[in-house]
């Protein structure tokens, strides 16, 4: 179900997204002055009240759109490749029950504390550094390119709605969904084996 159901909010977040960015330049600044009105009240607490302006509005707007998309990408990205690596987990631990049965050698070595002790040091390490690999350069990579294409189109479309694209808000957009990829990575890892954490 979720399956499902996921694919559809981000369709309607693009939707709200590119949307926006057809609206024309004037009815956009009316509504960036109608949304200042509303969020004066906290945004002067974070920046002060002489920080409070209608750019300082339209950079969050930017952030927290990519933001979102960032996040749900990413727990798409999660429900889609959760069977796939349950069921190569278990190959892997059906091969390394089979390996550590047959490999005698490792086995009698295992029996020395300071060997097992050096290889789970090696191991824990080898295993943190891929992890951290598989974060950035695999699932997160994957979602900043997503929002990069996303934000480029984005921009493109303001130059048909005679708003000026401006390169700076395409990375603000990446920042923003890079965040939230972000937090739904940390959100959804879960402890491993031997303590080792699990990104999902």
């Amino acid at each position: 179900m979720k399956r499902k159901v996921i694919p559809v909010i981000i369709f309607f977040t693009l939707a709200f997204i590119w949307g926006h960015s057809l609206v024309p330049r004037q009815a956009s600044a009316d509504e960036s002055v109608f949304f200042l009105k509303i969020l004066y009240p906290v945004l002067s607490i974070i920046v002060g009240k002489n920080g409070v302006t209608i750019h300082l509005v339209r950079k969050t707007a930017h952030f927290t759109e990519y933001f979102i998309l960032g996040t749900e990408f990413r727990l798409y990205q999660n429900l889609r490749y959760s069977d796939t690596e349950a069921a190569r987990a278990m190959t892997s631990d059906a091969g390394a029950a089979c390996a550590m049965t047959s490999d005698a050698g490792t086995a009698w070595a295992m029996n020395s504390d300071a060997d097992a002790a050096c290889r789970m040091t090696s191991e824990k390490s080898h295993h943190i550094m891929k992890k951290i690999c598989h974060l950035v350069h695999g699932r997160m990579l994957t979602a900043v390119r997503f929002a990069f294409y996303i934000a480029f189109i984005d921009e493109t479309i303001q130059i048909f709605s005679g708003r000026g694209p401006q390169i700076a808000d395409v990375w603000l957009d990446v920042l923003g969904a890079f965040c939230g990829a972000a937090i739904a990575s940390l959100l959804s890892a879960r402890p491993g084996r031997h303590g080792y954490i699990q990104w999902e």
